[in-house]
């Protein structure tokens, strides 16, 4: 099938939202510390006034003084680090519009010193091109910000889009190769600090800011990452609560006379290389959808585990869909109901045989599922007697719900989402389970997924750096 040419560029509505003044504030403040003399009052007072314009709340929101902080040390360990060669640069915001970019607050804190060369490279890739990564630039490049060396802007783009007309217009080459070979080309700019892509994280309390590279490495013989060693934190057992309960007025899942929701967490300490990390994992839902969220666990500098205080990332939907078939075989939706329609009498024959099977293989993985209760009462797992199993009692609460009636005059809430994202985690934990030696392989791989990280040379999340 010929690949489709790109549409005509849209121009990029600008975020008014919190995370967009936060990313504007850290794209000044490295500028400052490059440009200006920071040993300077003055200098430091102006700056700060920057940020008010920008993020005006910056002085009465609750963690302001921390994302101050922030700022101020994105800036020195940028402006200290190796990366910066003293050349004269254009600043770029990632998620800000082609056109009147000028216009926005940043760009008149910056001087006007700025560029849009990454969002218009982005803005060449064509509609099969952008479906690689669900159609969103972050899935391609999870960098807040760029810089590109003064004049090398346009022949930049120029590369790019020569690339992209011999590649795609006139030859109608596979839209990986050409992400690739934009990859690499970038890759090579990182390093000879003609543009420099970052993505920026909050800082954590008593913990050290530092710039990681990434998806800029070399491939060993293999073309994969070398896992040394992955596992479950011991003390920290996976767990995903199963029991129905009452919270107020609604119903809900969650932990037996505890606190725990509706997510499945686990903590993981994994090594590549010399390379070693703890994260956390929480699939929960997000909307009708679920979402995989990872946040990094860090050593502050009391030498405490602590979590992160930014979000690592999430792993794409699409993604997170294919990881879980890759190790159960399974469609991540198959046998789930939709949302609006009752568990058919197939689907409540599978599902108890499934959870049959989770429950059996609990010796494969350590796991918390705190029992299997509906409003204090246990429930079995099979139809052994006469009794209704968890799955039967839940899907019928389910369909009475869907027809209008109530439980225990209970509210629905989120019940219905919350039911499928239950069978939708037994999946999770079967992929766990069937991974068996390849274990390892499976949580790293979840966490280079959220954090954009390459795991395969054939992975192609674009080139950056990380202060974080």
């Amino acid at each position: 099938m010929a690949i489709k040419k790109a549409q005509k560029s849209q121009e990029v509505k600008v975020k008014d939202d919190k995370t967009a003044m936060q990313e504007q504030c850290s794209v000044v403040a490295i500028y400052y510390y490059m440009t200006k003399d920071m040993s300077k009052r003055a200098n430091k007072i102006a700056l700060v006034a920057e940020w008010r314009k920008i993020w005006p709340a910056i002085d009465t929101v609750k963690d302001g003084n921390k994302w101050k902080n922030t700022f101020k040390e994105q800036g020195e360990v940028f402006a200290d680090s190796d990366y910066y060669s003293g050349k004269n640069y254009k600043y770029g915001w990632w998620d800000a519009p082609t056109k009147a970019v000028n216009s926005t607050k940043f760009a008149s804190a910056v001087d006007n010193n700025t560029t849009t060369v990454m969002t218009e490279i982005w803005e060449l890739f064509d509609e099969d091109t952008r479906k690689l990564f669900g159609n969103k630039k972050d899935s391609w490049n999870t960098a807040d910000m760029y810089l590109v060396q003064n004049g090398s802007g346009p022949e930049i783009l120029k590369w790019a889009k020569t690339l992209k007309k011999e590649f795609m217009d006139e030859c109608d080459a596979d839209p990986g190769v050409f992400v690739g070979t934009i990859n690499t080309y970038l890759t090579q700019l990182i390093k000879k600090k003609d543009l420099i892509p970052i993505s920026l994280k909050k800082k954590t309390d008593d913990k050290t800011i530092s710039i990681k590279e990434t998806n800029m490495h070399e491939w060993g013989e293999t073309g994969k990452i070398e896992v040394v060693n992955a596992k479950f934190q011991k003390s920290k057992t996976p767990w995903a609560f199963f029991n129905v309960k009452e919270d107020g007025n609604e119903i809900t899942f969650g932990q037996d006379g505890g606190r725990g929701g509706n997510s499945f967490q686990y903590f993981a300490d994994f090594r590549v290389g010399d390379y070693e990390t703890g994260y956390l994992v929480e699939n929960r839902l997000a909307g009708a959808k679920t979402k995989a969220e990872v946040k990094d666990i860090v050593l502050n500098n009391k030498g405490k585990q602590v979590r992160a205080a930014a979000q690592t990332g999430s792993v794409p939907q699409p993604e997170f869909e294919e990881l879980v078939k890759e190790y159960t075989d399974e469609e991540y939706d198959y046998m789930v109901p939709a949302l609006n329609e009752p568990m058919s009498a197939a689907q409540i024959t599978y599902w108890n045989d499934y959870l049959k099977d989770v429950e059996e293989n609990k010796s494969k993985i350590s796991l918390n599922l705190n029992g299997f209760k509906v409003l204090g009462k246990e429930y079995p797992l099979i139809g052994a007697t006469k009794d209704q199993t968890w799955v039967e009692k839940v899907s019928e609460i389910d369909a009475d719900y869907l027809s209008g009636k109530t439980y225990n005059n209970l509210l629905a809430g989120k019940f219905h989402s919350e039911f499928r994202l239950k069978l939708k985690q037994l999946r999770m934990i079967r992929a766990m389970q069937k991974a068996n030696g390849k274990l390892p392989e499976f949580l790293v791989s979840v966490y280079y997924l959220a954090a954009k990280q390459n795991i395969s040379e054939e992975d192609l999340h674009g080139p950056f750096l990380k202060i974080s």
